[in-house]
């Protein structure tokens, strides 16, 4: 589909423009539906890149997605992006978690994409909504920050059109895919320390939040009576459940929708300032964060980051189910 250019723009102040940059995923599908069914976000544009599962796949997914979603989504801009890391390959898809298909095997229950995959790279589409905007636009980055890197380093005069960047990521304590690393960044360390490293303010969504932020099947019994599109979210969302307790655990994190929910909500969370930085060596750290709430000279011109630390639970995951439940 080609892009046209400028994209969708309105005036309505109500709303935050966004650009959702993601690697569906089923968090990532329940994320993006709680964006679209939110009334304080107008998605600008949607970029994929490689993570969960491929970059070809999460690229069907997120088409999958949008025309589930009929007009809602007809303005959207879209974008292909990255296919792999900005230096080497990073963490392998997690197919264990996501299914094959990224969807939990439950890609089909959605329908066939009305468009063709984007052409487009994300950075350029990223340049067109920022170079369009009449307001400051948030970046919400649910995946690897490849894209993101990308952007920055491409378009350094577009900077100051960047409101924020909210990310789903990192976190203050321990990884998931190593013990030091959580996935998103260790899928490209070098890009994530990118992102930090540039004076875009940051919002940092963690595992030390996100794994403490989870549904169980009574939630998702809810979601599947509000709505016809609850009823498919929560269809999708079955196998990711059961696969985390198979493993012993009593609920599945929601990660990616948390951050969407951090954006809108920020009342439901408690936060600190820190800087961060990102292990990119080549060692048992490589991927891991280091968050620094002190003033220090030498951390100058790095992204100031709020970190977001606690939230609470039961109303995030009333507000995903809400906005999920309203696009009917």
């Amino acid at each position: 589909m080609p892009v046209p250019p400028g994209g969708h723009v309105t005036d309505d102040p109500t709303r935050t423009p966004v650009i959702i940059d993601t690697d569906p995923g089923v968090d990532d599908l329940l994320a993006l539906w709680a964006a679209y069914g939110c009334d304080r976000l107008e998605v600008r544009a949607v970029t994929t890149s490689y993570g969960n599962v491929p970059g070809s796949m999460t690229r069907e997914n997120a088409l999958r997605a949008l025309t589930r979603l009929g007009e809602r989504s007809a303005d959207t801009l879209l974008g292909r992006g990255a296919e792999r890391p900005l230096v080497e390959p990073g963490a392998d898809p997690i197919h264990d978690i996501h299914g094959t298909d990224g969807l939990g095997g439950a890609a089909d229950l959605l329908p066939l994409p009305d468009r063709l995959p984007a052409p487009v790279p994300a950075s350029t589409v990223h340049a067109r909504v920022l170079e369009s905007t009449d307001r400051p636009v948030t970046i919400i980055a649910l995946g690897p920050l490849t894209n993101v890197a990308i952007t920055l380093a491409a378009r350094p005069d577009l900077r100051e059109r960047i409101e924020r960047i909210v990310m789903m990521g990192g976190g203050d304590g321990r990884g998931n895919t190593t013990a030091a690393a959580e996935f998103n960044l260790s899928c490209d360390p070098e890009a994530a320390e990118r992102v930090f490293s540039d004076a875009v303010p940051v919002t940092m969504v963690g595992l030390d939040l996100t794994q403490s932020i989870t549904f169980d099947e009574s939630w998702l019994a809810e979601l599947a009576a509000s709505s016809q599109t609850g009823g498919l979210a929560a269809r999708i969302s079955r196998s990711y459940l059961a696969e985390q307790r198979a493993r012993g655990r009593t609920g599945m994190a929601l990660h990616d929708a948390v951050a969407v929910a951090a954006l809108v909500r920020p009342e439901l969370f408690s936060t600190r300032q820190v800087r961060v930085q990102v292990d990119h060596e080549h060692g048992a750290g490589r991927g891991a964060t280091f968050l620094d709430p002190r003033d220090r000279p030498e951390l100058d011109g790095r992204a100031v980051v709020t970190h977001v630390r606690a939230g609470d639970a039961p109303a995030v995951i009333g507000w995903v189910a809400d906005s999920i439940a309203a696009l009917g």
